[in-house]
């Protein structure tokens, strides 16, 4: 590979170029900040994704570097869902394509932007990337983190993308501490949802001073508190922690949730991971339905169980909750966190007995959605062969436009070579003219340079009558 010190920009533009990456995890109010800023006068570039129905106002990304950030995490095996670690040595081992790559998508934006606006969840994971692509592009990078409640995120990512609370909860933790580590003494501020949500104004003006540029709010009912659909007030001692961690940004964060809250949270979701997968070898193979799979959705309420482990986990990791007494005791807390995560897995052995018991309940359901799906066959090869019928009536109308069509061409055709052959005509007569006019422009020359001519002769002329007039005068004297 070639190393990212090696690659080189070929557009230089003013030093004085800001740019503000809005930082956040996914569902924490991110397009909302970005849509103030970018209404007050930020530039977002011109590929901007469009809304949605989860995001009404629209989500003031910019797709090119959605997709390329989403490509370059799908080049280190991670997606916008991973929650497990970037590879360690991973931006010193990309090679230079990636940076090049960047460098055009931010000519191809924001070539004459004095200062842009750049937002997407997933620069949290590769800030260290953007920053150093941003600077050798002669834009200064500033950072804003905007951060919502753990429980108010996970509930979101829930229904919108199905996904399970442990999952959700360790791709919280995730993108914030990755933020938190990335931003490395870079200039920024933290910005909750709440506060951007209820006093838009008072954000903005944080945000101008940090750039050293006033923002206006420009729309007074842009931020619309109905679009806020999940409030959640019970939240986590870590998750608190994390947060608090959060509103010293860019500080480095606390070491202590790398280190030990992660792990707790990484080990539910790879657990919650696995019974998915178990679940679904169960129902491999099976052509479901749209019944059979709301019967697969039931299949969730199984896992409820299991997730609810975060909550127990808590309660048994008392570390957590005074992390300042855990620095005091750190031996005797480590021990104590050994054995509630001991019990904890036998908690979520026995679980995953319960959940299997479910999931044969499941498969015997699944059996009985089968018999209804042989009546949904039948239909389906009814409306095979209307289509089919239907197929055919339209190929033989389209061979009948297709020879209407080979006749019009072969007309145009005949129509082309006598414009053709009419054009030689006009190009011969063309020509002639040109003669005609060279000829006439020699005749007018010659009739000019006679007509010359005999004006001298009438100026002789004319002094000889007057010599001969003063010499007849002479004379006569």
């Amino acid at each position: 590979m070639t190393s990212s010190k090696r690659w080189q920009v070929s557009w230089v533009m003013s030093e004085s170029r800001k740019a503000l990456l809005v930082l956040g995890m996914h569902r924490s109010g991110t397009s909302l900040l970005a849509g103030l800023i970018a209404n007050a006068g930020a530039s977002i570039g011109g590929a901007v994704m469009p809304a949605a129905e989860d995001n009404p106002k629209g989500f003031f990304e910019n797709q090119l570097v959605v997709n390329f950030n989403e490509k370059l995490l799908n080049s280190l095996d991670l997606g916008w869902a991973s929650w497990q670690r970037l590879p360690d040595n991973w931006l010193a081992s990309l090679e230079s394509k990636w940076f090049e790559e960047a460098a055009r998508i931010l000519e191809a934006e924001f070539q004459d932007s004095e200062m842009v606006c750049i937002k997407d969840p997933r620069i949290c994971r590769l800030l260290p990337f953007w920053c150093q692509v941003l600077s050798a592009n002669s834009f200064k990078p500033y950072c804003v983190l905007t951060t919502r409640q753990l429980d108010e995120v996970s509930a979101s990512l829930q229904k919108r993308d199905g996904m399970g609370k442990a999952q959700a909860d360790a791709l919280w933790l995730r993108y914030n501490l990755d933020a938190l580590q990335g931003a490395n003494g870079l200039p920024g501020l933290h910005l909750s949802y709440e506060q951007v949500l209820e006093h838009p104004g008072s954000a903005l003006d944080q945000v101008s001073d940090l750039l050293g540029k006033q923002l206006q709010v420009s729309d007074q009912a842009f931020a619309d508190s109905a679009l806020r659909h999940h409030r959640v007030s019970d939240t986590p001692s870590w998750a608190q922690h994390l947060r608090r961690n959060c509103e010293a940004f860019p500080l480095v964060p606390d070491e202590s949730l790398e280190t030990e809250v992660y792990p707790l949270v990484a080990e539910l979701a790879e657990q919650e991971r696995r019974i998915g997968e178990q679940l679904a070898t169960e129902i491999s193979g099976t052509d479901l339905s749209a019944r059979e799979a709301a019967l697969f959705n039931q299949a969730e309420e199984a896992k409820q169980h299991a997730i609810s482990l975060s909550r127990e986990l808590e309660s048994g990791r008392q570390y957590i909750t005074d992390l300042e007494r855990e620095h005091q005791q750190k031996d005797e807390l480590i021990q104590t966190q050994e054995a509630s995560l001991q019990e904890a897995k036998e908690r979520f052995e026995t679980s995953m007995a319960e959940n299997q018991a479910y999931a044969e309940t499941l498969k015997e359901s699944i059996e009985q959605a089968e018999t209804y799906s042989k009546s949904l066959e039948l239909t389906i090869d009814q409306k095979d062969a209307d289509m089919k019928a239907a197929a055919e009536a339209f190929e033989k109308e389209l061979q009948k436009r297709e020879e209407y069509t080979v006749s019009v061409v072969s007309e145009l055709e005949r129509k082309e070579s006598e414009l053709v052959s009419a054009h030689g005509e006009l190009e011969k007569m063309h020509l002639e003219l040109q003669s005609l006019h060279r000829e006439l422009a020699e005749t007018h020359q010659r009739l000019i340079d006679r007509t010359n001519e005999l004006e001298e002769e009438l100026k002789r002329f004319r002094l000889q009558r007057k010599i001969i007039k003063m010499m007849k005068r002479v004379t006569d004297g």
